[in-house]
């Protein structure tokens, strides 16, 4: 992805609540994702859409709705995750969505350690069309406006979030199912 922060290089600074899951299986994460977008490169190319019905081979994988980001750090069938609530920040929920205020989405009926933590918000975007890294993309893969969520600290971490919802695109098959 490539872009600055809020157009001079400068983030955007808030506070927002961090919910830790910690190692959880494939069953659980989907869980949590719901019918969330999601966003994981895999053998075949850059996916965006619903969580794969399996983990993918590479090493993370981001979802998001209007009221919170999940960021997994992917490890076999197992994920490390971690979920941001900007705290009313960002898009309305237009999902439905939506969990009680100032609540993370349970898994297996208990929910996760939550903690405050600060945020620096860039806008970038999706890689342009020359970039080959993760094989081809699909157009509509290409350009798109994202925000980055970075928290510093010990073990930074970034969550990602496309502006706007995209129909399930694959860009290795060329077209949108």
């Amino acid at each position: 992805m490539t872009g600055t922060g809020n157009g001079d290089g400068v983030g955007t600074h808030g506070e927002c609540r961090l919910a830790a899951y910690g190692r959880i299986g494939w069953a659980e994460l989907a869980e949590i994702v719901g019918d969330a977008q999601c966003a994981w490169a895999d053998y075949t190319g850059f996916h965006i859409g619903s969580l794969p019905a399996q983990a993918p081979p590479y090493t993370h994988l981001w979802a998001w709705t209007g009221s919170w980001l999940l960021r997994a750090r992917v490890d076999g069938q197992e994920a490390i995750v971690g979920l941001l609530q900007p705290d009313g920040d960002g898009p309305a929920d237009t999902d439905g969505d939506a969990h009680a205020a100032g609540t993370a989405p349970p898994v297996a009926g208990r929910h996760p350690a939550r903690q405050p933590v600060r945020f620096v918000r860039y806008t970038a975007q999706t890689w342009p069309d020359a970039e080959k890294r993760v094989g081809p993309l699909h157009r509509d893969l290409t350009g798109r406006p994202v925000e980055l969520f970075q928290i510093s600290g010990e073990r930074p971490v970034t969550f990602v979030r496309l502006v706007q919802r995209l129909a399930e695109t694959r860009s290795s098959e060329g077209q949108i199912p």
